[in-house]
């Protein structure tokens, strides 16, 4: 999944961006170390703390893109989103946090399934999934 959020972020053209993830400060700053080796700006980051699987279930929708967007607005002067962990649903919130921010997200699941899609033969294009499952 690492190596789809960099061409996921490569082919959204997103140099500078905010960094929401689930993961506790640790695990957030390991991402962020990955993420600049690859020649990328991570100009704010911030997550939310969860340390086990069982509390993905306690986050909702609604409370994923208003946290989301907060980080966002952190960073004026991204030109992107990064929306990280796979066990979080986000799928459903990509398009409305592109309309709120006005900016890609990338997100390591879409991104991931769209790889996976496209490693069958498949197109990957999944439309109101955000800018880059739109695209195919």
């Amino acid at each position: 999944m690492s190596t789809c959020v960099i061409e996921g972020l490569r082919a959204m053209k997103t140099k500078r961006f905010a960094m929401a993830t689930a993961y506790n400060d640790e695990v957030t700053f390991r991402l962020r170390e990955f993420i600049t080796k690859s020649r990328f700006e991570v100009l704010v980051m911030k997550g939310l703390g969860i340390e086990a699987v069982a509390g993905v279930n306690d986050v909702k929708q609604d409370d994923l893109l208003k946290f989301y967007v907060s980080v966002f607005k952190m960073a004026p002067k991204a030109d992107g989103i990064l929306v990280s962990w796979g066990g979080l649903r986000k799928l459903e919130i990509l398009a409305p946090l592109e309309a709120q921010t006005k900016v890609p997200a990338v997100s390591s699941t879409s991104h991931a399934l769209r790889e996976g899609a496209r490693l069958v033969g498949l197109s990957g294009r999944a439309p109101g999934y955000g800018r880059r499952l739109s695209q195919g």
